[in-house]
């Protein structure tokens, strides 16, 4: 699981095919960074930096995967600055577009047992339109196309920059309306299957999106 020093109590992991999924990581994967807004904490602009990791799994293709973010007693002590806020938000990111969160009352969290968040799951405008549909996470193949124009080479070097990456952010907000629901309009993948240029992929190792 993906653990950050600086927030106790938060644990973020990837479940594949029902199983929680090893995790990999290098010397450099956490950037410490501060909750607090603090100077130290400073990026090379100036810009605040927020903790984060990174970690990397296997992936399989057409295999289902779910984030489980989960919440523990410690979690609240982390946070107790930041009274003006009730809930907290658990965004996720997928080949670096926005597909769906889920939240939940600080109150709730780790009080007498770890809280888990599961998202397995997004909702997205049907191809027809006025409709909705349930898309279900799961990791698409990836292919090489040896011919293709400039303009694909543009295009699908745009998309290998972010492809492959489930991004998790944990936000602390304020509820103004329990009934809000926000869904992607547009299907990011709907053929399941990723067909990039060669020389867009400039020699990354990727294998996976997600569909």
């Amino acid at each position: 699981m993906a653990v950050i020093s600086k927030i106790p109590g938060l644990s973020v992991s990837v479940a594949v095919n029902n199983e929680i999924a090893t995790e990999y990581s290098t010397v450099e994967s956490e950037i410490s960074g501060s909750i607090d807004g603090e100077a130290s904490a400073a990026g090379d602009r100036g810009e605040h930096v927020w903790p984060r990791t990174t970690t990397y799994i296997e992936s399989y293709s057409g295999a289902p995967f779910r984030i489980e973010a989960t919440f523990s007693a410690g979690f609240q002590t982390a946070v107790s600055k930041h009274k003006d806020h009730d809930a907290i938000s658990v965004e996720v990111y997928v080949d670096g577009t926005w597909v769906t969160s889920g939240w939940a009352y600080l109150e709730s969290l780790g009080k007498d047992a770890p809280y888990v968040i599961p998202i397995e799951n997004t909702w997205t405008q049907s191809e027809t339109g006025g409709l909705l549909e349930e898309r279900q996470f799961a990791f698409a193949p990836v292919s090489r196309v040896d011919d293709a124009s400039k303009q694909k080479i543009v295009e699908d070097s745009k998309i290998a920059e972010s492809l492959g990456e489930i991004i998790i952010g944990i936000d602390l907000m304020t509820t103004v309306d329990d009934d809000f629901f926000d869904y992607p309009e547009n299907v990011a993948n709907p053929a399941g299957v990723f067909s990039l240029a060669e020389k867009a992929m400039k020699g990354a190792a990727i294998s996976h999106g997600t569909s």
